[in-house]
Parts: structure tokens; sequence; C-alpha cells
């Protein structure tokens, strides 16, 4: 199969939502992306498209594409973003394998170019129906780190709210009791965590 590998464009918006259209069909997530959508997401400025975002066409026909978003800091490391679909229809292990060359390589690039003093990780995510585009990370390399899992409930269905204190207990403060006071952050200190659900 000879496909070309050429920068990404916003006028790629309307066929690439047709591709996504078609993914889903074979692989639902539940998300939906229209034309608009797509062009919003390519505008953002952790977007490069012209190293950090390829297309892959068939012809006239785009099948597939792939991009790399920087992050806006390394704690310490500097964890890439990594994103990509192809078409059902092209799916195969010569273009999976195109695939995650083309995130190491782009990876890299953007990497150098922001924080070049730090680790490098590159990261992704898969829903569970994406079997063929997880198989791919995991044979290119890459490993699950993280899974998340979507719960519902019906509220009519859900039991009565218990009493966070039991009936029979009062709560109570002695009056010689003192509030303490609030201690500013000393610098470094930091409650935020970042994870990837799928890294390299």
């Amino acid at each position: 199969m000879d496909l070309t590998w050429r920068p990404l464009t916003l006028a790629d918006a309307k066929p690439l939502a047709q591709v996504f259209a078609a993914a889903e069909a074979v692989d639902p997530t539940g998300e939906h992306y229209s034309e608009e959508d797509l062009r919003e997401a390519f505008e953002g400025p952790s977007i490069s498209l012209v190293d950090a975002a390829t297309a892959v066409g068939d012809g006239d026909r785009l099948v597939g594409y792939a991009l790399v978003r920087r992050r806006d800091a390394a704690n310490p490391e500097h964890k890439v973003r990594i994103e990509g679909l192809v078409h059902p229809d092209y799916r195969d292990d010569a273009i999976g394998a195109d695939l995650v060359a083309w995130f190491v390589r782009a990876g890299k690039l953007v990497h150098e170019r922001t924080f070049p003093g730090a680790p490098l990780e590159l990261y992704g995510h898969a829903h569970e129906s994406q079997r063929w585009y997880a198989g791919v990370l995991e044979t290119g390399g890459f490993h699950v780190a993280r899974s998340f899992v979507d719960m519902r409930v019906d509220l009519g269905e859900l039991p009565p709210a218990q009493p966070s204190v039991p009936r029979r207990t009062r709560s109570t403060r002695s009056a010689r009791t003192r509030r303490p006071r609030p201690r500013p952050a000393k610098a470094g200190e930091t409650t935020d965590r970042a994870g990837s659900p799928c890294h390299r």
C-alpha cells in the first residue's frame, strides 16, 4: 500500500471528520467530532501543524492522521502527548509501525525545541474499544500506565443518604480549642500529580 505522509492542515478537518465517523462505527467510543471540533483542536497553542502533525493519504483520500502535543512545563519529565487515527480500511501492521515511528521522531523534535534538558516521555490514550490502536502502541514499546473507568447510576435507584454523624453522637468543641492558623505554602510545595494512561 503506497501511502503519503505530509503536514496536516486546517483544510484536512472536513475529510478527517469522516475518518473519525468511520472509526467510530467500528470502535465506538461515544465521541463524535465535527469539522469545527477538529479545526478548533488543531488551532491550539500546543500543536505545530508544520512539523508536529501529519496527514496520511491514499492519493487524494485522507485515511489517517497523527500529532504530538507539547506540554507547558516539564515536571520533571516532559510528557509529550501523542494521538492518531487510521481509517478501518487501512489498518495493518505496516501503517501501525510507521505511526509509532512518526510519534517517536516528532516527539523528539518537539521535545528538543521546548525542554531539551528534561527527560522525555511519550504518552497517549486509547479507549477500551480501540483495540487496534492500543495494540499498535504496545507493539511499539508502550505500556499501560493507568486505566480509567466511567461509572453511572440511575439517580432514582440510589439508596437513601446516610447521615455522616451517628444520631446519638454530638459534635462539640472545647472552649480552649484554638483553630490552627493557615500556614503559607513553602517554596516548591505542590499537590499536583500528573499521570499518563499509556506511555513510553
